[in-house]
């Protein structure tokens, strides 16, 4: 029975090596693949290899049963049906492993006795690799996905960075792991969340890499970057991070729309290699993480944005009352009195026969209707100054710089370029209220010598700048303290001027004056 004759082109056009083995393991027959199998395990490519061992001739070199190289042919005679194996073959080389898949079927006589096998072998080196590279696919979306689905159950930031490391020790096989967060203000690493090693440790992971930036200079690389081989270092961060038996340490950035928020490092305690594509699932994890660590810082600050506006709405009722309380006394003790000191002289007046005694009288009660005058008019001027509604901006402003500047020797300047007469009336009005609060807070606080106010226009933006040669202080200090009324009072500007689509810059520092830049659109349509 020659099933394989030379003659039939089909069996040997077949990219499949398939040989004819008898019962004593010997090749009766094989097609071409079949011997240029053999050629390539130093058979010569024209010796007949019929009567050879299989496992010679087809890279079987262990016997039957040997791991990666089980042979199929003792089993297949067992069952009494086909069987598949699959071989490993490694050349030593990287990435030379090889996938063979053997498939042994029975050949029967007419008695139905099996009298020997048909061996086909098939190269699945690419499916298998194919299969691999799915399956670590699939694992590595597995891991992210379980990430992502644990940082955001949360948003708060320890929360958040103690659940994801737990995560990453537990999907990546790592033993231990940090994570360090930039300090905002002043750029500092922060350590976190730690699990798997010592605190003191985990700060000398931070400062440990082959390069002199923190955390290994992933903030300046931007990139991974994998520290082998922790024993042959030596140094007292060295010593600290040997006492916890580690081996291989990895940085990690946490970077979110293109800045670095920190580091993420793990380490394990077995030498291990971090291969690209394990260095890349460790990339897209700290993607996850920074994603997760913005979300919570922008909360936060929401948070705390909500809690100033609580703060300036109680502060604003307050002044609503105080000023309200203000106005009542100031109307009972000044106002009330001296209309009251009229009414009697009025009635004195009319009681007098002396003409001399009646124009004293009546020229008394002229000063009187006067002082009581002018109080009513700073009254109603520090409710709404009519000089803003009757002149404009630039007058008003000046008017009350100087009326509260001036009696405290301070010396003003007051520049108004390309400012048209007029404004619209919310812009002016938000713009009056801003620099009120200003030089307000000049004479309360600056203790200044010299002040400078600027207006102009320009392309569509109405700006102002105030500018004073005074104590200054820490913006940021200020800022963020909610108990503070100055840090209301500057927050109460911005809001203001935010409201009508502008925007508020202050720069000072302790000792160096401090200067507060406004800037509010102003519609194009407007004319004078």
């Amino acid at each position: 029975m020659n099933l394989l004759d030379d003659n039939c082109a089909i069996i040997n056009a077949l990219s499949d090596a398939i040989a004819v083995i008898g019962l004593d393991y010997r090749i009766q027959q094989a097609n071409t693949a079949a011997r240029a199998l053999a050629a390539g395990r130093g058979i010569s490519p024209d010796a007949d290899i019929t009567g050879c061992s299989c496992h010679q001739a087809f890279a079987c070199d262990c016997p039957p049963g040997a791991p990666d190289r089980e042979c199929p042919v003792p089993t297949m005679l067992a069952r009494g049906e086909p069987v598949r194996v699959t071989h490993v073959q490694d050349d030593g080389l990287d990435d030379a492993r090889r996938y063979i898949d053997i498939i042994a079927s029975p050949l029967r006589d007419a008695a139905g006795r099996v009298v020997a096998v048909i061996e086909s072998r098939r190269d699945v080196t690419d499916e298998r690799r194919l299969e691999e590279t799915l399956i670590r696919r699939h694992e590595q979306l597995s891991i992210l996905n379980t990430i992502a689905r644990t940082v955001n159950q949360s948003l708060d930031l320890a929360d958040i960075l103690g659940r994801a490391l737990d995560e990453v020790l537990r999907l990546t096989g790592v033993d231990v792991g940090a994570i360090f967060l930039r300090e905002e203000t002043l750029g500092s690493l922060d350590l976190l969340a730690h699990r798997g090693l010592t605190e003191e440790a985990a700060r000398a992971v931070a400062q440990f890499g082959m390069l002199d930036g923190s955390c290994g200079g992933v903030a300046e690389q931007k990139q991974v970057i994998v520290v082998p081989a922790l024993s042959r270092y030596r140094g007292r961060r060295a010593r600290t991070l040997q006492r916890e038996q580690l081996n291989t340490l990895v940085h990690v950035p946490l970077i979110a729309k293109g800045a670095t928020l920190g580091s993420m490092c793990v380490a394990t305690r077995c030498p291990r290699e971090f291969d690209a594509s394990e260095q890349d699932l460790l990339a897209a994890i700290g993607s996850q993480i920074a994603v997760a660590i913005e979300n919570a810082r922008l909360y936060a600050e929401v948070q705390r944005k909500e809690h100033l506006r609580g703060e300036l709405l109680r502060k604003v009722i307050t002044a609503q009352e105080e000023e309200r309380k203000r106005i009542a006394r100031e109307l009972h003790d000044d106002t009330s009195q001296a209309l009251t000191a009229l009414l009697y002289a009025a009635e004195e007046a009319m009681e007098l026969s002396d003409p001399a005694e009646v124009k004293l009288t009546l020229k008394n009660m002229r000063g009187l209707a006067q002082r009581t005058l002018d109080g009513v008019h700073k009254l109603i001027f520090d409710l709404r100054p009519s000089m803003l509604d009757h002149l404009g901006l630039a007058p008003a402003l000046r008017w009350f710089a100087q009326s509260r500047l001036e009696p405290s020797n301070v010396r003003l300047v007051i520049e108004a370029d390309n400012l048209p007469r007029r404004l619209p009336a919310e812009i002016e009005t938000t713009l009056f209220r801003v620099v009120q609060e200003a030089v307000t807070n000049i004479v309360r606080h600056a203790l200044a010598r010299n002040v400078r106010i600027a207006f102009r226009l320009e392309q569509g933006v109405a700006a102002i700048t105030v500018e004073d040669d005074g104590l200054g202080f820490d913006v940021v200090e200020v800022s963020l303290s909610p108990d503070s009324d100055r840090g209301l009072g500057l927050l109460g500007m911005r809001e203001r001027v935010q409201l009508l689509g502008g925007e508020m810059t202050i720069d000072s520092a302790p000792g160096q004056g401090t200067r507060l830049d406004i800037f509010v659109p102003v519609d194009r349509t407007f004319h004078e």
